[in-house]
């Protein structure tokens, strides 16, 4: 079935429209106005007893009183695309900080990637990582929630907050078509169907082929009245698609509303390069430490044309939520790091 098309103008004209339009910016309003986060935590609940109404029971996710929440979001794969073994250090690193803190047993965990949840659990077994440890783990590029404290249960709520115009199984023949420049080979791109989703439509890249950037296979999409978010991943071997409300950085503001935790109070761990969604993770009131030389093969030069904007155009070099860890820095040069934050 064909797509009708639209134009460029018009196919993103009711995008400010969406409910889901989280704020990092806390900004706060006079004559007896709300401020943006009492407003954004009303809305997750009304939208939660919208669907308790329709017949899907609401449940109250929640690990308990978190006051902070750490996420780990480094995007550590190999040249072949598989999850490098760093990430057990990593993760262990993070927490055993955590537990040098004040904090300890207020801070929560949450794992941000751009992998599948069965990749996940795949990489906590073979690391010996206790997957309970974690309060949510955000999978593919952000498009699910997954809770281990209650067996794996996604996030139904979640899902229904980003599935505005979600065109579901027609994106996929699609983006087959638009993601590769001159396919040799069938196989050059392949639907990766064990990462594959009701939110998330996962493509396999085989290395060297040459597919489109984001910024380019985003208009193509819009001129087939496509929206949809875009993220390449695994070193630039996997393409996932996702609903245009989806993000890593959507979803750990879902949680932080929803748990009631000020935005100010969370920290993001990354690299020094990472996924095509990498510049998402780093600008807003959050605090961001990057770890350096935690990330080897990257996907950022799939995410837009040279002669386009740059990223100090985005994310100003000199922010003071932004901070950095040496190479091989373990748990004391961590802490040290968070307590230039204010956080002992």
């Amino acid at each position: 079935m064909k797509v009708p098309e639209e134009p460029i103008s018009d196919s993103l004209g009711d995008v400010d429209d969406i409910s889901l339009r989280f704020s990092m910016d806390g900004d706060f309003k006079l004559n007896g106005e709300l401020d943006a986060s009492t407003r954004q935590r009303k809305l997750v609940n009304a939208i939660s007893q919208m669907n308790s109404m329709k017949g899907s029971p609401s449940v109250l996710y929640s690990p308990g009183r978190r006051q902070m929440l750490f996420v780990i979001t480094v995007d550590s794969y190999d040249d072949n695309g598989d999850i490098k073994a760093n990430l057990e250090d990593i993760i262990k690193n993070v927490m055993k900080t955590a537990g040098l803190t004040s904090g300890k047993g207020k801070i929560g965990f949450v794992l941000a990637t751009g992998s599948s949840v069965q990749e996940v659990v795949e990489m906590t077994k073979k690391y010996l990582i206790n997957l309970e440890d974690f309060d949510a783990i955000v999978c593919n590029s952000g498009s699910e929630i997954y809770y281990p404290w209650r067996d794996m249960e996604v996030d139904a709520d979640y899902e229904a907050h980003v599935e505005y115009k979600w065109p579901g199984e027609s994106i996929r023949s699609v983006m087959l078509r638009l993601a590769c420049t001159e396919p040799e080979t069938e196989d050059d791109i392949t639907e990766y169907t064990s990462a594959c989703s009701t939110r998330c439509y996962a493509i396999s890249v085989k290395q060297g082929v040459e597919t489109r950037r984001v910024d380019d296979l985003r208009q193509r999409l819009r001129m087939r009245g496509l929206r949809c978010n875009i993220v390449y991943t695994h070193a630039a071997t996997r393409l996932n698609v996702i609903p245009l409300c989806a993000s890593r950085l959507q979803a750990v503001r879902y949680l932080l509303i929803r748990w009631g935790i000020d935005m100010t109070k969370s920290v993001l761990f990354l690299g020094e390069k990472g996924d095509t969604d990498y510049e998402d993770l780093l600008g807003g009131l959050h605090k961001t430490i990057i770890l350096k030389g935690a990330v080897g093969s990257d996907s950022e030069k799939l995410l837009r044309s040279e002669e386009n904007f740059k990223r100090e155009d985005v994310v100003p070099r000199d922010s003071p939520n932004i901070s950095y860890v040496e190479e091989n820095g373990g748990p004391p040069e961590i802490l040290s790091t968070l307590e230039s934050y204010g956080i002992k």
